[in-house]
């Protein structure tokens, strides 16, 4: 016998548990995301800060120290200056005699106004203010410097052994004889801070640039030059009083946003604990509020059911009080059945002489009673479904599927 047509599932709505964790889970994540970037932008203000300190401090640092062997040079400049002018010696040997006592100097030079070398002690060597590679602004600057300038130091140029040299040059006043310029020419030398400064960022650059854009000295290994080192760079500037020099010290930028990557590792990896943990917990509570939602559902589908019935019981009670026939009281009886519940097909019927089961009444889905063949015999298939367990033992039958029992 087939099952009554089955009634069209529809979904339901989904309920308002999951959608407050689905926010609750929206919300806890973007809480963790705007956590994660403030403290990604805290430490990021934090590591340039503090690397900006350390290359100011280290660039005022190299700035007054060069100040003071600048002005340590120039005093021992005008002092030979001072001595040349009033020696009976001649001048080569008098400037001999002043480089045995400065032996940081490679030479001593005395230089005309257009930079020729008039007298000269120490190994021979090539003048930076000689170098033939340079061009004739450079020249302009290192041979006259400026006009009204009594110092200055000459930008370095190659010397032996892959050295560079340097010269500091003093203008005399008065000129002795045909020389207007006492130069010391030095191999340049790199800082003694250089080590503390790349053991604290390994990429670090120091330069100590001109007024004119020149840079006079550079440990840049990765820049040529002032504009090369600070584009895409942090920096630090420290101008050099009465000096026309600028010390520039400064980092590339992926540099530091390696560090701060380094810095920001165990934050995120506290922030990812935090979300899994988070996200555990929310599973968890939405697994359980779903079943405590579920019960709660069947909890009120029975109460609903429980109500129709009783319902159902007071109308078909206030049926039987008021009918008059069996046929109207039994077929009233199935139509508030239908009304008052959510039963699809409410029938009534009774065994004829034979033991067949004979329809008395019906409400709902009526075409599945179309040539139904229900019996009260156990012994036949007919009659081992509900009606013909309830009649012989005389207890209600619930049949939950009908698609699991075939007898129905």
């Amino acid at each position: 016998m087939q099952s009554p047509p089955p009634t069209q599932h529809v979904p339901p709505p989904r309920d308002d548990t999951s959608r407050v964790m689905a926010r609750l889970a929206a919300g806890g994540l973007a809480l963790l995301l705007a956590m994660g970037a403030g403290i990604a932008w805290s430490h990021w203000q934090d590591a340039r800060q503090r690397a900006q300190l350390v290359l100011r401090s280290y660039a005022g640092i190299y700035a007054q120290a060069y100040a003071t062997r600048a002005g340590e040079r120039e005093r021992r400049l005008r002092d030979i200056a001072a001595l040349l002018q009033t020696t009976p010696q001649p001048l080569g040997k008098a400037l001999a005699h002043a480089l045995q006592g400065w032996p940081q100097v490679r030479n001593l030079e005395l230089l005309g106004a257009d930079g020729a070398v008039l007298a000269r002690s120490g190994a021979a060597s090539r003048d930076p203010a000689q170098d033939g590679s340079l061009d004739a602004v450079q020249k302009l600057a290192l041979i006259g410097c400026s006009a009204s300038s009594s110092t200055c130091t000459t930008p370095p140029v190659p010397g032996p052994a892959g050295s560079r040299l340097t010269a500091d040059l003093l203008r005399l006043s008065p000129p002795i004889g045909s020389a207007a310029w006492l130069a010391a020419v030095r191999v340049q030398r790199d800082s003694a801070l250089l080590p503390d400064l790349r053991a604290a960022y390994p990429d670090a650059s120091l330069q100590l640039v001109r007024s004119d854009g020149r840079v006079q000295y550079a440990y840049a290994p990765a820049a040529q030059g002032a504009r090369a080192m600070l584009d895409g760079r942090i920096s630090a500037t420290v101008a050099l009083p009465s000096m026309p020099l600028t010390v520039v010290v400064s980092l590339p930028r992926s540099v530091l946003l390696r560090q701060w990557l380094r810095e920001l590792l165990p934050y995120a990896a506290l922030l990812l604990l935090l979300s899994a943990v988070g996200a555990a917990l929310i599973w968890v509570a939405t697994r359980r509020l779903r079943g405590l939602e579920r019960q709660r559902r069947d909890a009120m589908h029975r109460l609903e059911r429980a109500s129709a019935f009783q319902a159902f019981r007071a109308k078909s009670n206030e049926l039987i009080a008021g009918s008059s026939s069996e046929h109207d009281l039994l077929q009233a009886i199935c139509d508030a059945a239908i009304g008052l519940s959510d039963v699809r097909l409410a029938w009534i019927g009774r065994p004829d002489a034979q033991g067949r089961c004979e329809v008395l009444a019906a409400a709902g889905a009526v075409d599945y009673l179309d040539g139904v063949d229900i019996s009260i015999d156990a012994l036949l298939p007919s009659g081992r479904g509900p009606f013909g367990a309830a009649w012989r033992s005389g207890v209600a039958q619930f049949n939950p599927d009908f698609g699991a029992h075939g007898q129905t």
